[in-house]
């Protein structure tokens, strides 16, 4: 459109200049030291329009010879800057497609063009775990020391790369510092969170623990069940170091109501018996045991009634009876009203409770149970017999 534009200029040009010398026919006068020269003030017209001309060909011309080494400059550094691009575009490739030492050379070509530039971090940070992937430690190594020498923006994968790999090899204190590192970087990065919770759980830092699963399940990056999982752990642990009734008050107070009603409730329960509290054992089992019907409550109860107080022990027995009446046929509830009457010498209703839960489900325990009930009522011919029972029951089990 512009060269249309200046087409009609010149041919409007040309017209006017045409009609001017066809109706005025002068001349021109030029005096030079007193000498005077005279010419056709149309040859003159021509004249300054061709000298015109001819000056700005020779500037055009000029420029164009004065700017043909910055071209060549400029051409070479396009086709450097297209072999950039097409090595880092294959190095990328080769990376996910899981050809690292192909990754590696298109790198290493990479870092011998000129025109590098900004390609070169993305393409340093490829090749270095591309070549901790391959096994080659002092490539990466390598790589790592150029990425080291850019700007602190770019030391972000660094910082990973090397927190994993401190991790790998049980570094812990340097994994926290490259982790920190990363962090001042871009804080709270999903990646260094799970770095840290994978530190955490090896070292067993529970706080650590709780603190990342929770910080991940905010983010969205593992689900909710995945979180409680994790969490759950870090509880058992914390569970685990537990040594006396203070310092599992203080430890059920991180636990969340939750999780200590349901998970957690068997290993709680399990910690108070372990730590003598018997008397907490039965109000949890009393508690809960109506509503859940877990068989390893009972068993739990089993543990802890002998060192119970006579009166105690006749009221958790009531109440365990009052539990049969909801669940009849229950063979774990049997057994362990048969264990509590044997305790309390009740050798009748020990024989009885135990006798029925052999008919809802054979156990070894219940033989031997019902084995020492007969023992110590003086009827050992009948103890024999549920000895052998249980003896031909580990025989069957042992082939199974």
């Amino acid at each position: 459109m512009r060269a249309l534009i200046w087409l009609i200029i010149l041919f409007a040009l040309a017209i006017g200049i045409a009609l001017l010398t066809q109706n005025y026919h002068g001349s021109a006068h030029i005096v030079i030291d007193n000498t005077h020269y005279s010419m056709n003030l149309n040859t003159l017209i021509i004249g300054i329009i061709l000298l015109w001309v001819l000056l700005y060909i020779l500037v055009r011309l000029t420029k164009t010879i004065a700017g043909i080494p910055g071209g060549f400059r400029k051409f070479s550094r396009k086709q450097h800057q297209k072999r950039a691009d097409q090595e880092l575009s294959e190095a990328g490739m080769a990376f996910f497609a899981g050809r690292y030492s192909q990754t590696s050379q298109h790198t290493k070509r990479l870092l011998t063009n000129s025109e590098a530039g900004k390609r070169l971090p993305l393409a340093l940070v490829l090749a270095a775990y591309a070549a901790q992937a391959d096994g080659n430690v002092n490539e990466r190594n390598s790589f790592l020391k150029r990425l080291e020498s850019l700007p602190e923006k770019y030391q972000l994968p660094r910082y990973l790369l090397l927190a994993e790999d401190a991790l790998v090899r049980e570094n812990y204190d340097d994994a926290v510092k490259y982790i920190q590192s990363a962090n001042k970087i871009s804080p709270d990065l999903v990646q260094t969170v799970r770095l840290d919770l994978r530190r955490a759980i090896a070292q067993q830092d529970v706080d650590s623990i709780l603190k990342n699963a929770k910080q991940l399940r905010k983010k969205g990056a593992i689900g909710e069940q995945e979180a409680s999982d994790i969490c759950r752990e870090a509880y058992s642990k914390i569970l685990e170091d537990v040594s006396d009734a203070k310092e599992m008050k203080r430890c059920l107070k991180r636990i969340p109501e939750a999780e200590k009603n349901s998970s957690m409730l068997v290993k709680i329960i399990e910690k108070y018996r372990d730590n003598g509290q018997y008397r907490e054992v039965v109000n949890h089992v009393r508690y809960h045991y109506p509503n859940n019907s877990d068989d390893k409550l009972l068993s739990l109860l089993n543990d802890v009634f002998v060192y119970l107080p006579d009166n105690e022990q006749g009221k958790l027995f009531d109440d365990a009876e009052k539990w049969l009446k909801q669940r009849p046929d229950n063979a774990s509830l049997l057994y362990t009203l048969g264990r509590m009457a044997t305790t309390k010498q009740l050798w009748g209703k020990a024989q009885s409770y135990l006798e029925a839960s052999l008919s809802q489900r054979k156990s070894i325990a219940t033989h031997l149970a019902l084995a020492k009930v007969f023992t110590d009522s003086g009827r050992l011919p009948e103890a024999e017999q549920q000895q052998q029972a249980a003896l031909q029951l580990m025989s069957i089990a042992e082939v199974e």
